[in-house]
């Protein structure tokens, strides 16, 4: 019997392998600033699902967008694109944790975002069909920010921005940067290594099928649940077992999990992409992020 869950897994949406990655050309930050963030939650699910930020896209209505570093691109559904004046775009394919085909989508570029007191210009937005989860508009790239040193509190609902500095020092653990997503070299119970998403819009926390396959996991054989992934529905098995996943000295509990396919993404970015940490494993953590050199600090609260 397969059991229904509307909401679950809001896992990575990332753009096809062909697809340029995002880039920013702008003239780096001098200031700082602060942006409160909201929880993301509904009524069927007792903790937290994941942060929203709230922003304005070409002086349009104010949008709820999930906060994800799981996204190359700010991503809208066509209804929510329209309203904030976008229409039209180039053929793009978008990629979802679970998902066996690319999702048609089309890219177009938004003049001006509003986030707090920043603002943005030209930057780069994928329109779906499919209507997004409810209470949530889309999706908020935190690659947007990547010219500054990035500070998410996630306990506090706080995000902080501040100007890079000229040179880390010894500064979190390295990450591999790949089309503006960051994959975290872990070893899951203590056995088992691999490059896991970074991905602060996962609602679950999720191994590779092929991993859950090699550790004999009770995912392999547990009912299904229905998740959304992406802008589509996907089923996958969850894990009962307790796991731990550490990144250079810091330990996360990825509990719970789910395994989802992950042989398209794997593909596409041409390493094993061994799971994803989501927001679960996240919750009680403060994430700093140096998307220049690629660095990554988790530390627990």
């Amino acid at each position: 019997m397969r059991s229904k869950l509307k909401l679950g897994l809001f896992l990575a949406l990332t753009a096809a392998a062909n697809a340029a990655s995002p880039v920013r050309t702008t003239t780096p930050p001098v200031e700082s600033h602060l942006l409160k963030l909201r929880s993301f939650a509904v009524p069927s699910v007792a903790a937290p699902l994941g942060l929203l930020i709230v922003a304005r896209v070409n002086g349009g209505p104010p949008l709820r967008l999930l906060l994800d570093t799981g996204a190359q691109f700010l991503v809208l559904d066509k209804k929510t694109a329209a309203r904030s004046k976008l229409t039209g775009g180039e053929p793009l394919d978008l990629v979802s944790a679970g998902g066996s085909t690319p999702r048609a989508a089309v890219k177009t570029v938004a003049d001006v975002l509003d986030a707090g007191d920043i603002q943005l210009r030209k930057v780069e937005v994928a329109i779906v069909e499919a209507h997004m989860i409810d209470g949530v508009d889309g999706v908020f790239p935190l690659t947007l920010f990547s010219d500054y040193l990035i500070r998410l509190d996630v306990p506090a609902k706080r995000l902080e921005l501040s100007p890079l500095p000229a040179s880390s020092g010894a500064f979190g653990t390295k990450a591999l940067l790949s089309g503006g997503l960051l994959f975290l070299k872990g070893i899951l119970n203590e056995v088992h290594e691999g490059y896991f998403l970074l991905d602060t819009g996962a609602t679950y926390n999720a191994i590779s099928s092929t991993l859950a396959r090699r550790m004999n996991s009770t995912a392999a054989l547990s009912p299904m649940l229905r998740l959304q992934s992406g802008t589509s529905q996907v089923e996958a098995p969850h894990g009962s077992e307790v796991l731990t996943f550490r990144v250079g000295e810091q330990e996360l509990r990825p509990d719970p999990f789910v395994a989802v396919d992950l042989s398209m993404a794997s593909r596409y970015y041409n390493f094993e992409v061994s799971g994803l940490v989501g927001y679960p494993a996240l919750r009680n953590s403060v994430v700093t992020i140096n998307y220049r050199e690629q660095l990554v600090q988790i530390d627990g609260k």
